[in-house]
């Protein structure tokens, strides 16, 4: 079936560019953009995918002002419409690729709204492939991602509040990911039943922004520490990218839980070089608003068009463990610079965004369940 996109010269396959090169059913095409102030107190998150071996597109948008989220889903039919890159209120715009980009949530009954514009403030870093094997030997993550860092500019409203959001004040970050992860509703387990063991996931992803460079972190590891991705770079847009030849992290947690509670990471840059951040916590975005599986996964076919709001509360201890394993935390970033020509001090703000689930010797956790209710 041909659409909009065939009239372009993008063709990777002798199909039409509406069959993708695989036929598995998790193959995904995804954004996501997040922006904020710490000064304002403010953090905003969008995601729109489009999953065309489930013939759907679905887009996520979280406001959160304090501990509430603000929240706008929607999920429509496919019809090999994967150029009209909209779903009900939410869409996104590329008006020049890896430049300058649009995403829009139109004003309606729900609690947030808004008109930003992203332009690139580094080039795109394409991150080291993601591979990873089940148990079985299947691939259930294929799949490449870019990181940009940016500035947004337009207009934001969360609940009543309305923001001018200044590019000079406010920060941003996307990620572009494209391939094979597991999406929408779960598939049957077959044989993997026989390994409990291996319910786990640890990752860890930042990236931060100071007045003239950026640093992008990521580490994805196994219970015994064991790497299976990971990635460091200090970022100029002058200068491109300076690859880390190792990186630490030694990350704090709220004590007898596994609540983000602050983080060390160093990076090395080599030759003496390194670059060791400090991550303060100040406010908290719990990322199942944004699909991460619960009652409205990435993926899960909705009906031809379905569009909903909701308003939860961190602060509520119930919400807080549902929706806890996997959080994005806005910090400021206090770092030193150790050697080389850009050494002393710096400070900035960004994001650490971490799961932690399963065991993990490092930091004590022992089965799949510990750490997730706070000790009474």
């Amino acid at each position: 079936m041909l659409s909009a996109y065939d009239d372009y010269p993008i063709h990777q396959s002798p199909y039409p560019i509406g069959r993708v090169g695989t036929s598995d059913r998790n193959f995904y095409d995804r954004y996501y953009f997040n922006v904020h102030d710490v000064e304002c107190g403010v953090f905003l998150a969008f995601g729109l995918a489009v999953y065309p071996n489930l013939g759907l597109m679905d887009a996520f948008a979280c406001g959160v002002r304090g501990s509430k989220h603000y929240i706008v889903r929607a999920s429509r039919k496919l019809d090999n419409d994967r150029h009209l890159t909209r779903v009900g209120p939410l869409s996104i715009e590329v008006i020049e690729g890896l430049s300058k980009l649009r995403i829009i949530c139109e004003e309606s009954e729900y609690d947030l709204a808004f008109d930003l514009t992203f332009d690139a403030w580094s080039a795109a870093y394409e991150e080291p492939h993601f591979l990873f094997r089940n148990p079985l030997g299947r691939y259930t993550m294929d799949y490449t991602r870019l990181t940009q860092i940016g500035r947004m500019s337009g207009h934001l409203r969360v609940a009543a509040e309305e923001f001018t959001v200044d590019p000079g004040a406010w920060r941003s970050v996307r990620d572009r990911s494209w391939g094979v992860r597991p999406v929408g509703d779960p598939e049957p387990e077959g044989a993997l039943v026989e390994h409990p063991e291996r319910i786990d996931f640890f990752w860890n992803w930042s990236p931060v922004h100071y007045r003239d460079f950026a640093t992008l972190y990521t580490v994805s590891e196994y219970p015994d520490g064991q790497r299976w991705h990971q990635s460091g770079v200090l970022i100029k847009p002058d200068a491109g990218f300076r690859h880390a030849v190792g990186m630490e992290h030694d990350i704090r947690f709220e004590p007898g839980t596994r609540r983000f509670a602050g983080a060390t990471v160093t990076l090395d840059l080599g030759q003496g070089e390194k670059v060791v951040s400090d991550y303060e916590p100040h406010l908290k975005f719990l990322m199942p608003a944004l699909g991460y599986r619960g009652p409205w996964a990435q993926g899960q076919y909705k009906g031809r068009l379905v569009v909903e709001g909701d308003v939860w509360d961190a602060a509520d201890e119930e919400t807080a463990i549902i929706h806890g394993w996997l959080t994005e935390t806005l910090c400021d970033v206090k770092t030193l610079i150790v050697g080389g020509p850009d050494s002393g001090e710096y400070s900035g703000q960004g994001i650490f965004e971490l799961a932690v689930i399963g065991p993990h010797q490092r930091y004590g956790f022992t089965d799949a369940f510990d750490g997730w209710v706070p000790p009474a």
